[in-house]
């Protein structure tokens, strides 16, 4: 019996000793069983801090067409991880957030709603020469620019495979009739594997 008592002693000496070498990460691991929270959590919870400083960013600004559109973020809907952005994943994991934040309630699941792809660094690049540009002075054009060229380095940053997309252009790049056209900026959180985006909205005829 004796022995028994000195080996259990020695197990909880050896279990505590490593506990404390546990690394950062596992040691979150193990103070969220100790308080009740999940790792879900966690990742759900660095996915809000996350759109919070996108939308602290991207505040005042908008988009001019013939019209003027705030910026609005978005997540999509869970299920497995994304791995690879196109239009058919926006289409399937960010349609319910597009459909209930659009100004005209677009759906872009609706067959026959032309999708163009265009490059994430190439908008960010395109952005920042706005940005920079002293001929427009202070002019808002030139505010809204800085505003977005900063959201958009930060979603690059933060994001994986970071695109942007436009919705409801017809071949001539005017709208298509149907609704405002969509600009959608997206990327795939590190954490969940959810899409996070910004949108706005565009009247072209």
């Amino acid at each position: 019996m004796k022995k028994f008592f000195a080996l259990a002693s020695m197990i909880s000496a050896f279990s505590l000793t490593q506990a404390c070498a546990l690394n950062g990460g596992e040691q979150v691991d193990q103070d969220l069983s100790a308080t009740g929270a999940s790792a879900e959590a966690v990742s759900t919870a660095s996915d809000d801090v996350l759109k919070a400083k996108l939308a602290e960013l991207i505040s005042g600004a908008s988009f001019t067409s013939e019209s003027d559109y705030p910026y609005v973020v978005l997540q999509g809907e869970g299920g497995a991880r994304v791995t690879r952005l196109s239009a058919s994943t926006l289409r399937k994991r960010l349609g319910a957030a597009i459909l209930a934040s659009s100004e005209g309630h677009r759906d872009i699941r609706v067959r026959g709603t032309r999708a163009v792809y265009s490059s994430f660094s190439e908008e960010l690049a395109s952005a920042e020469a706005d940005a920079a540009d002293a001929t427009l002075e202070e002019d808002p054009y030139r505010i809204h620019a800085r505003k977005l060229a900063a959201t958009l380095k930060y979603m690059k940053a933060n994001l994986r495979g970071t695109a942007s997309y436009t919705f409801g252009t017809n071949d001539s790049g005017d709208g298509d009739g149907n609704g405002n056209v969509l600009i959608v900026y997206v990327g795939i959180s590190k954490t969940t594997g959810k899409l996070i985006a910004i949108m706005t909205e565009a009247v072209y005829t």
